[in-house]
């Protein structure tokens, strides 16, 4: 009596097992059988268990066996796509400044190391700017001098003194080129450091909340 029983039990919970299982193949099912209506280019109403990609980006609505919308998918503006695309491109900056320094400190320190190189290349800049100012003076007072004792000036001197000329010149070019680029440095530094702070401020809110 015991032995049928435990086998009576033991079909019950077969078939209960069973009946979970159908149910369960059945939700499944009228799942998979909903059906997506979306238009093509020229207008023309489809109906279909998949969107084609060239058209994944159009409005489409997701439709179940009864034919009622469960879901409407509308395709993002183009202003919409490009803020999406802006906020990850400042995801993958966020990340990496996270990544490079552990505090804005750090920020500051790398700034200084870096502007301290710039700096050294931008004093041996001036100062080979002076030594051809100095050249250039020289040959001036020379051209004076001759030129108030009336005598001849070579073509030698004149083509030095025009090659002094460009020399101080494309100098002054470099060394102003060089103060903008330090000037950018130092700009890109602070806004990573503006940027790291407010990142950490906005995770340290969010703990609170």
């Amino acid at each position: 009596m015991m032995h049928k029983l435990k086998q009576m039990i033991s079909l019950h919970a077969l078939l209960s097992g069973v009946m979970v299982l159908v149910l369960f193949q059945q939700a499944y099912a009228e799942e998979t059988k909903k059906m997506m209506k979306w238009k093509d280019e020229k207008g023309v109403t489809h109906y279909s268990d998949r969107i084609p990609a060239q058209y994944s980006n159009r409005e489409n609505s997701v439709i179940n066996r009864q034919g009622i919308i469960v879901k409407q998918n509308k395709p993002l503006s183009q202003q919409d796509q490009q803020l999406a695309l802006e906020k990850q491109e400042q995801a993958k900056k966020d990340k990496a400044l996270l990544g490079a320094f552990t505090s804005a400190d750090e920020i500051d320190l790398a700034r200084d190391r870096h502007l301290q190189t710039d700096q050294d290349i931008l004093n041996n800049m001036v100062m080979q700017k002076n030594i051809a100012g100095i050249k250039l003076t020289d040959n001036q007072k020379m051209v004076a001098s001759l030129t108030k004792q009336k005598k001849p000036l070579s073509a030698e001197l004149l083509a030095e003194i025009k090659q002094n000329q460009a020399d101080v010149s494309e100098y002054e070019q470099r060394i102003n080129q060089h103060k903008q680029s330090m000037e950018l440095t130092r700009n890109r530094y602070d806004a990573d450091k503006a940027r790291y702070l407010a990142i950490i401020k906005e995770r340290s809110e969010g703990v609170k909340n």
